[in-house]
Parts: C-alpha cells; structure tokens; sequence
C-alpha cells in the first residue's frame, strides 16, 4: 500500500521531528517544505510555489510506486486539498500527523534555538515573530480534515511522541 503523509502544524510544534522519526523507521522519504523554499528566496510566492513543488515530487514518488512524506505547516486547507488530490491521483492512502505543543515553554525554546542555529530569513526564530505568525493565520488553520487524522501533543518525550505516530500509521499499512 502507498502512502501519502502529511505532517500539519505551526512553526516549532515538533513536524519535522515526527516526519524524519517515522519516515526513518519506515524507510519512506520526507518532503520538506521549507527545504523547497529555501531555494525559491526571491521568487514571487515562495511559500506557495514550495507548496505546490513539494506535492509534485510527492506525486513523483507515488507513482513509482513509493510513499512519500510531506513535511509542512498545512495551514490552508488549499494545501490539504493539494493533498488530498495527489493521493487521489495515485491511488495512495493520505494520513494527517498535526503537531501541536501544549507547553509554551517547550514551544518557546524550539523556537528561539532556530535563531542559534542561524536558519534560513523567512524561518520563524523567535517567540514575538511566531506569536506574530499566529495571529496574522487566525482561524485559517482550522479546517476539517476528512480522512484519518492523528492529533499528537509534541510536548512530552520526543521518543514516546514519535512512537505514537509510528504505531498510528502502521495500524492503517495493516
């Protein structure tokens, strides 16, 4: 069975170490977003062009037969439905991760380590930049999601959090 997952969260909430823990243990390659983006600095939209690149190579991969992981905040449902049509087109099962951190101070500090590790200009890096970000998104993230869904809370053990994940999508390869 293929698979298309999604990873879905805000900035700092733990997507990328959920996507890179499951797709090892998986052996499944993550699409990042933001990987893509880096590259399109410049260029008019460079969010959304990351977007729609990443869901092609995702797509690429499907129809070679692969699973893919894309790794993304998904924070309009334009993306959803981006995914949800490349899964449809490959006849691949789409699986939605969102990450959320219910310890602000957990959250905090992932996020200002970002600035430490001298990430890319357009990277969230300190707490008045993300809390900026969430309130310029309002309700824009909150939109249903129609297939299998995981909420999974990154605060605790990032270990515990990834087996979880990685339990959940294996129940729905069975």
């Amino acid at each position: 069975m293929q698979l298309l997952l999604a990873l879905k969260g805000h900035p700092g909430c733990g997507k990328s170490a959920i996507a890179a823990d499951v797709g090892a243990a998986l052996r499944i390659p993550v699409v990042d977003k933001d990987d893509i983006k880096d590259l399109l600095v410049g260029y008019p939209d460079p969010g959304g062009l990351a977007y729609v690149l990443m869901f092609r190579v995702a797509r690429r991969q499907l129809l070679l037969g692969l699973s893919a992981i894309c790794d993304s905040p998904l924070s309009e449902e334009q993306g959803y439905a981006a995914a949800r049509r490349v899964a449809g087109e490959t006849g691949a099962t789409l699986l939605v991760i969102e990450c959320v951190c219910s310890a602000r101070d957990v959250w905090r500090r992932r996020i200002e380590q970002r600035a430490a590790l001298g990430e890319p200009a357009h990277e969230i890096a300190s707490w008045c930049d993300l809390e900026r970000h969430l309130e310029r998104r309002g309700d824009s993230s909150r939109y249903p999601i129609a297939g299998p869904h995981l909420v999974v809370d990154t605060a605790g053990p990032r270990e515990q959090v990834a087996a979880e994940a990685l339990a959940w999508v294996r129940a729905h390869l069975s």
